[in-house]
């Protein structure tokens, strides 16, 4: 999640977003419960004041794959399903105590999550130490000529490849710790940034509403009967089949 002062006006300045200006769509995108798009029927609007429904549907409806084809056949009223979400977005920005708990159970899980990933990369500092302590001694033991020249390439090959190997794995483990320090927010930061969109809340346009969901990481699954709402936020899952005109 970005930090609070790089966001702010990410989510207040939606006529300034000129890349995302070509829709007008909150939910961008659906995921089907198999996973994948959902693909929507009839046009994007052109604009806040179009009111033709549009319904998701999961793109692999009917489709022969080699992956096997969704068995989910229903579409849902994008519109209608963008009120549930935003709904439910609002409440968590005007009472963020639920919010908070969530940030701060991921810090948690990250914490720890680190420590395991700092506990492998000190273990393979020490198997990198070793294969080098013993790549030494292959070679001492070539020169006495205790190995013939075959013997000694094939374990100095075998050598570097779990060198290499090992080194990669290293690497990405690195790569991990420092996305994951990037992408932390602070309970202070997830704070702020609710008391700042609450003042505006009321008057936020589509697109702005659009950017707050992207700036908390909402994902939104739809499973042919229920909404599931996550990501970034608290699970919800919010069941659509009562509701009228919104999937078919």
């Amino acid at each position: 999640m970005p930090r609070v002062d790089e966001i702010h006006g990410i989510a207040l300045m939606g006529v300034a977003q000129k890349a995302l200006l070509h829709t007008f769509d909150i939910l961008d995108p659906l995921f089907c419960a198999c996973g994948r798009r959902m693909a929507a029927s009839g046009q994007r609007r052109q604009n806040e004041k179009d009111n033709v429904p549009r319904h998701f549907r999961c793109n692999t409806v009917g489709r022969e794959l080699a992956e096997g084809a969704c068995t989910n056949a229903r579409s849902i009223r994008l519109d209608l399903a963008e009120n549930l979400v935003w709904g439910y977005i609002e409440q968590l920005i005007l009472n963020p105590r639920s919010l908070l708990e969530e940030v701060e159970l991921r810090r948690s899980l990250s914490r720890e999550r680190n420590q395991m990933i700092q506990d492998r990369i000190q273990m393979i500092g020490g198997e990198l130490e070793s294969i080098g302590q013993k790549q030494r001694l292959l070679l001492d033991l070539f020169l006495v000529g205790h190995l013939s020249k075959s013997e000694f390439t094939e374990k100095k090959i075998e050598l570097a490849r779990q060198r290499d190997t090992l080194e990669r794995e290293r690497g990405e483990k690195e790569g991990w710790l420092q996305e994951d320090e990037i992408s932390a927010a602070t309970v202070e930061e997830v704070q702020a940034f609710c008391e700042r969109m609450a003042q505006g809340l009321e008057r936020a346009t589509v697109l702005e509403k659009r950017n707050i969901l992207k700036i908390l990481q909402v994902k939104v699954m739809f499973d042919g009967s229920s909404l599931t709402i996550g990501g970034g936020v608290p699970v919800q899952k919010l069941f659509t089949s009562s509701l009228p005109q919104c999937q078919k």
